[in-house]
């Protein structure tokens, strides 16, 4: 491909850029090749060795190598102005640190080093093993075992802090498995839960539960969802609202999860003021008092929190 071609392609002529090509992520650099450009690859989304199909829900390998699943989280209309880092979710184990071939939040650089930000693992939901980590349904009983979802994620123009939303536990501080708020040091490789949102009872939100059984045998136990409906042509589309100011001073999010600000949990604007004056989480604005949901849509203990999250979404 000659000079130009790549030129417009990574849009950019004189600093390397990330590219993502169906399930590669690449490097265009303008350097490699004796001043020509070139073509790194830090990571492929391949697989390499069995995984679960059920990402634990069956039992047992199926033998056949399957090929990772590969999901951008950032794009050329992110403000990473720069283009130094890519965000990308991933079932792979390409850094090594994977081995139960979870989904993980990785971060990608122009120097072409890897990083997964996550190293978590499929978790529990529900049960009295509710939180702990599994292999497959017979480690978690009266529950079951779940893949964790990154939501969204951006970074401020340096691409020195990357913030992203998971419901996973990497940090200990998430045992009800709630979508929360991180953001990843890249400079210190540090990664930090920046918002605590306990679940809560259906029936009485004032009280807060991590399961089912919390709340009693006849109510359910509810998790934060950071994300809400935009209109679009084709259909209404959900939308975390994270973003994250060039200077990463400000970090905008959705939630109806209560981080500070929201017993009723509403649907919810928040923005976090990393530094300088009034620094600290703000309630910005709110959609309503959120609706109860009948005691007739009451789900078992077990109820899988991707169905709860639909019904406390609406």
């Amino acid at each position: 491909m000659e000079r130009r071609a790549l030129a417009r392609l990574a849009g950019v002529a004189s600093a390397a850029t990330l590219l993502a090509l169906g399930s590669w992520l690449l490097v265009a650099d303008p350097s490699l090749g004796r001043g020509a450009p070139g073509m790194r690859q830090p990571t492929a989304g391949r697989g390499g060795q069995p995984r679960p199909l059920t990402h634990g829900y069956g039992g047992g390998y199926s033998g056949v190598c399957r090929p990772a699943r590969w999901r951008p989280l950032t794009g050329p209309e992110m403000p990473i102005r720069r283009a130094t880092v890519r965000c990308f979710e991933s079932t792979g184990n390409q850094t090594g640190d994977n081995p139960a071939l979870s989904t993980q939040a990785f971060l990608a650089d122009v120097s072409g080093r890897l990083t997964n930000m996550t190293k978590d693992t499929l978790r529990c939901v529900e049960g009295p093993n509710e939180g702990k980590p599994c292999m497959g349904r017979t480690d978690c009983p009266a529950g079951q075992c779940e893949d964790m979802h990154v939501l969204d994620c951006a970074a401020d123009a340096r691409g020195r802090a990357v913030y992203f939303i998971f419901d996973g536990n990497p940090t200990g501080q998430n045992p009800d498995l709630g979508d929360e708020l991180f953001v990843f040091d890249t400079k210190k490789a540090e990664l930090t839960q920046l918002t605590n949102q306990p679940g809560w009872c259906n029936g009485d939100r004032a009280k807060t539960c991590d399961k089912a059984s919390d709340c009693g045998t006849t109510d359910s136990c509810l998790r934060a969802t950071m994300r809400g409906d935009r209109s679009s042509s084709s259909g209404p589309v959900l939308r975390t609202g994270l973003e994250v100011s060039a200077d990463r001073r400000l970090v905008w999010f959705l939630s109806n999860g209560d981080p500070g600000g929201n017993p009723s949990h509403a649907l919810t604007q928040f923005v976090l003021v990393t530094k300088g004056q009034g620094k600290g989480l703000k309630v910005a604005g709110s959609a309503a008092t959120a609706p109860r949901i009948p005691p007739t849509t009451a789900r078992p203990a077990c109820w899988p929190r991707t169905a709860a999250r639909s019904a406390a979404t609406g």
